[in-house]
């Protein structure tokens, strides 16, 4: 505390920021954290939505817990093995900025020699119902991405890894939308002149 005039000034309270904030010199990390975090409520809604907990189970024994079926074209390709090859990616794409925070190179390019495998053979897989070519062209370029980082160039992977991550959002989030809602019908009051 310091005297100014007869008056004490606190300048404990008053502290300005020495240098640039974390967010703006690792805007990379800070933009595919937002991405993935966008991702993985994405995943988690869509796995609420299909009763993604455990199944319930049953005092009786003999007879097993009735499975609940998809009734969309999007709920059965998200019960699929496309569901099973979303998360594959997913969890590769988290492994392979993992490793680049931890700037273990060789854990990178591990990394992404998985990603590449786990995107090219969702590409052999059964397309989304609906956009299609963004699917695509999202699994093509997690692809591209995690050859680039199995060759160790992350600067060449990360804005692939973005461009992918924000079209499997768009293409889940057009897979799970709800139907439209049909107007209802017009009734006549038999009661009025």
């Amino acid at each position: 505390m310091a005297h100014a005039g007869g008056v004490q000034v606190n300048h404990a309270s008053s502290h300005s920021w020495q240098g640039p904030s974390w967010i703006r010199t690792h805007k990379l990390p800070a933009a595919l954290i937002s991405a993935l975090i966008i991702v993985v409520v994405v995943v988690a809604i869509v796995a609420a939505a299909h009763g993604g907990g455990s199944a319930p189970t049953s005092t009786n024994t003999s007879t097993p817990a009735a499975k609940t079926t998809a009734t969309t074209k999007g709920e059965k390709w998200l019960d699929g093995r496309a569901g099973t090859n979303l998360q594959a990616v997913n969890a590769d794409v988290v492994a392979i900025n993992a490793a680049h925070r931890s700037g273990s190179r060789s854990a990178i390019e591990r990394a992404g020699r998985h990603l590449g495998a786990e995107a090219t053979g969702a590409l052999r897989d059964p397309v989304a119902p609906v956009d299609a070519s963004l699917y695509r062209t999202a699994l093509g370029d997690f692809a591209r991405a995690g050859r680039d980082a199995a060759g160790a160039d992350f600067r060449a992977a990360a804005p692939l890894l973005d461009a992918g991550i924000i079209d499997i959002t768009q293409v889940t989030a057009a897979v799970n939308s709800p139907a439209p809602a049909k107007a209802p019908a017009t009734v006549t009051d038999p009661n009025s002149p």
